[in-house]
């Protein structure tokens, strides 16, 4: 089976904010993926890390299983920082 590669850029809010950056990549029997957050979103005022488990750094974030995926649950303080950062409303 030949390998598949997905890239995703993460943005946050209506203004698309750049994040960072996941690639998910898959050969049918292992599933990989890496994130990695953008310089803009390392350098912006009102920056929080998208889960506890990766704080922020210019280093990427590697998983690799047999099912692999990001997951951030909305928290209070997620929901408050991703208001400051984009300067918007954002409903619970």
């Amino acid at each position: 089976m030949s390998k598949t590669s997905t890239r995703v850029r993460v943005v946050l809010g209506e203004v698309a904010l750049v994040v960072g950056e996941l690639i998910f990549e898959s050969d049918g029997r292992r599933e990989t993926s890496v994130f990695r957050y953008a310089r803009e979103w390392l350098e912006h005022p009102h920056r929080f890390a998208v889960a506890p488990s990766m704080p922020l750094a210019e280093s990427p974030y590697y998983s690799a299983a047999t099912r692999a995926t990001l997951h951030v649950a909305p928290t209070s303080r997620t929901r408050a920082s991703a208001a400051a950062a984009t300067d918007t409303k954002i409903r619970v």
